[in-house]
């Protein structure tokens, strides 16, 4: 059949032609798809790892508007210590388990465990005239039973010198 005539006529497409261009552009389309579905992956990865960053800088902000001296006390009394959201506000404990009417750090129905510590040598900013404290807040989360977390260093400053 000449050029010309073919596109004038009217027997149309087989279904085999049919179906063999169906399954070549199903093809392409979930290879593109896959591009998609994994940068929505690292994204959301991304928004939880933003968050848990946020929820250490707010931590951490609340911690050095404390009195110097009780959080110095903190440090010389509990290696390790937790941050909860109560009824009343936010809690400083010992211990890894909320207390009664506690509960961790929840932003988009997540939980965020946020615990922090000193960090160096506690004989030098444990001394009276230390006027500093080097702080870490670790931040961890859990999704699909896979633990995540992240930290963030800090110092707590003296009223005297701020």
């Amino acid at each position: 059949m000449e050029q010309g005539n073919l596109l004038q006529s009217d027997k149309g497409l087989t279904l085999i032609e049919v179906l063999v261009s169906v399954t070549i552009l199903a093809i392409v389309l979930l290879t593109f798809l896959q591009y998609f579905i994994q940068a929505n992956t690292f994204t959301n990865q991304n928004l939880k790892k933003t968050v848990g960053v946020n929820v250490a800088r707010n931590a951490l902000m609340y911690i050095e508007n404390d009195s110097f001296l009780e959080v110095k006390q903190r440090f010389i009394n509990n290696e390790v210590n937790y941050l909860y959201i109560c009824i009343e506000g936010y809690t400083y404990s010992t211990v890894s388990q909320p207390p009664n009417q506690c509960e961790h750090v929840v932003i988009n129905n997540l939980p965020y465990k946020v615990t922090y510590k000193a960090k160096g040598d506690k004989e030098q900013w444990s001394k009276r005239e230390s006027n500093t404290i080097p702080i870490e807040v670790t931040v961890e989360w859990e999704i699909n039973k896979r633990e995540f977390e992240t930290t963030l260093e800090g110092k707590v400053t003296s009223e005297d010198i701020r």
